[in-house]
């Protein structure tokens, strides 16, 4: 995970947005506290400020001379004839850079825990067809989605299976949870290739849809591809790894084996 997994995401949303690779470590510190507000609420506003202030001359270089990266596009993108003020942009990037990197990570180390314990037929299912690959993807964040909860704030008063919740009261959405609804998934705690999961929650619903659903899910497809194809015989190193977490879940550590080419 740490050879490879971490640093690819990592490397992808840096080059997207123009940041100096030299960064990449810094911006890995900030990525990961940005996304731990339940835990840490004042680790992740340090972390916002902190990044905002980095990104701060970025911005006003994009804007004064723009390349093809991804600031560029977002400093000089008109919504109704007007350009996106500071505040826009920023937030837009705060959004947009953590999401992009620990949650990728952490999915594809669950996405090649769940390929290695399958039979060598599913390998070459999954080098022979992008769409078989992509439904892995899809199965594999239904079976072991990387948000273990979503927080929300109840706008009135509901009753929810006899409970009253009154307005203004904070929730948190155990997602894995509804995905493994036997009610929606039969036999849920299997990873199934044939299933064709298209209504998991794993990337959210609605408004609340993940922004960067897409580019994880072609990083991961591309990710599988490459490692199945260039390493022959990849394989699990020792137990079967542990795949935890409350707000962010997936493996720390998958060793790997592969035979010399």
């Amino acid at each position: 995970m740490t050879t490879f997994a971490k640093h690819y995401p990592m490397r992808v949303i840096t080059e997207l947005l123009g940041i100096p690779r030299e960064d990449e470590n810094r911006m890995a510190a900030w990525a990961k506290a940005m996304l731990n507000m339940v835990a840490d609420p004042e680790g992740t506003n340090r972390a916002n400020a902190e990044f905002t202030e980095y990104v701060a001359p970025l911005v006003e270089e994009r804007r004064a001379r723009p390349g093809d990266d991804l600031v560029s596009a977002i400093v000089n993108e008109e919504v109704e004839g007007h350009r996106l003020d500071d505040d826009h942009v920023f937030g837009f990037l705060r959004l947009l850079f953590p999401a992009g990197v620990d949650t990728t990570w952490l999915t594809l180390g669950s996405l090649m825990t769940a390929v290695l314990l399958q039979p060598d037929d599913i390998r070459g299912r999954l080098l022979e067809s992008e769409e078989e690959r992509s439904w892995a993807i899809e199965e594999t964040v239904r079976w072991e989605g990387t948000t273990g909860g979503e927080p929300r704030l109840t706008m009135e008063d509901v009753v929810l299976c006899g409970r009253e919740i009154p307005a203004g009261e904070l929730l948190r959405l155990a997602v894995p949870s509804a995905n493994h609804d036997p009610r929606v998934f039969s036999n849920p705690d299997r990873w199934d290739l044939d299933r064709r999961p298209t209504n998991h929650l794993a990337f959210g619903i609605g408004r609340h849809f993940c922004l960067g659903a897409f580019l994880a899910r072609g990083e991961m497809n591309v990710a599988l591809e490459v490692l199945l194809r260039r390493l022959p015989n990849l394989r699990l190193s020792g137990k079967q790894p542990e795949i935890y977490g409350v707000v962010l879940r997936g493996p720390r550590s998958l060793p790997m084996q592969w035979d010399a080419a």
